[in-house]
């Protein structure tokens, strides 16, 4: 069974239609599967909207955080997944849809599978600005955490029997999580692969703001300095 993770935010406008893919989807790979939706502080109408769809289709569960933060919807939706194998997957579809099928092959020999914008075989249209925001936060997560993996904040597929152990010790808020993740996974002698992804410009205005992007840079700092002086 697989299980999809999507944290929605404030999405009434694209909610049910881009769900309505995304099973439409599911059901041309006749796989056993779920949606796990986590709504994050939505201040319109995504909570009634997802409740609904849930209970026409009992595939989506829903659950929901008071506070707007992507680290603790993941965190919380991987916990409450029952799949064997979980994917990350932004509701915007701003990554292609084939990701899932392309993520459950390559998970067969690892345990954590990344989707890479900087992977020299991916497709992606972004603006220079976010292009730019992406190399300095990345170049600032190798420095810290030498991970080896060229973009931390993409689609993840992950293995649950051995991933779910290190997703209960993380603590991280925002994009930081993904990071935590990645470098507890690396602490644990997981295997990781990135792989390349196709990513759509949906034409949509980032979430992340700068305030958000200033906020994650502290907090990466901060989750480096905690971790090099841990024993």
């Amino acid at each position: 069974m697989i299980s999809l993770v999507i944290p929605v935010h404030n999405e009434e406008k694209i909610l049910q239609e881009n769900l309505e893919k995304i099973l439409g989807y599911l059901n041309f790979l006749r796989e056993e599967s779920e949606i796990v939706l986590v709504e994050n502080g939505s201040t319109d109408r995504t909570f009634a909207i997802a409740s609904e769809i849930s209970r026409r289709d009992k595939r989506v569960k829903i659950l929901s955080i008071h506070q707007k933060d992507l680290g603790k919807a993941l965190k919380k939706g991987i916990l409450n997944a029952n799949g064997e194998f979980l994917i990350w997957y932004p509701i915007d579809l701003s990554v292609a849809l084939d990701y899932i099928p392309e993520s459950l092959r390559e998970i067969k020999n690892y345990d954590i599978i990344v989707g890479s914008k900087e992977h020299r075989r991916s497709s992606v249209t972004r603006s220079v600005t976010r292009k730019f925001l992406s190399l300095i936060y990345n170049s600032l997560v190798n420095l810290l955490f030498d991970l080896g993996i060229s973009d931390t904040q993409c689609v993840k597929t992950l293995r649950a029997e051995s991933t779910r152990p290190i997703v209960e010790k993380t603590n991280s808020r925002g994009i930081v999580w993904e990071v935590e993740l990645l470098y507890l996974a690396k602490k644990s002698d997981l295997r990781v692969k990135e792989v390349p992804v196709h990513v759509i410009d949906t034409g949509r205005k980032s979430k992340i703001n700068i305030s958000d992007m200033i906020k994650a840079f502290i907090n990466l700092i901060i989750l480096g300095l905690k971790y090099k002086l841990m024993p």
